[in-house]
């Protein structure tokens, strides 16, 4: 993830789902929150009691579509300088 915003060729509040998709493939999890107004798409979920535990999370506002927020616990992602999960 970069200081502007960007995660890979995506970049928050602009990306779309089609966009995150056509980078990181089908998510192996897909759930709307009502709660807090995203669709989370998951990938490299296990699931756990009937939730998935995914190694990263991409958010996406339900009103708009645009990507928001990611997270990540997988060593394929880097940050500013370099830094790796882990």
């Amino acid at each position: 993830m970069t200081k502007s915003g960007r995660v890979g060729p995506l970049m928050l509040h602009r990306s779309t789902l089609t966009d995150v998709v056509g980078f990181a493939g089908q998510p192996d999890s897909e759930r709307d929150s009502a709660t807090y107004d995203v669709k989370e798409l998951g990938y490299g979920c296990k699931w756990i009691s009937g939730y998935p535990d995914c190694e990263t999370t991409f958010y996406l506002t339900l009103g708009s579509g645009t990507l928001i927020e990611f997270w990540t616990k997988s060593i394929h992602y880097t940050a500013l300088g370099g830094i790796r999960v882990g």
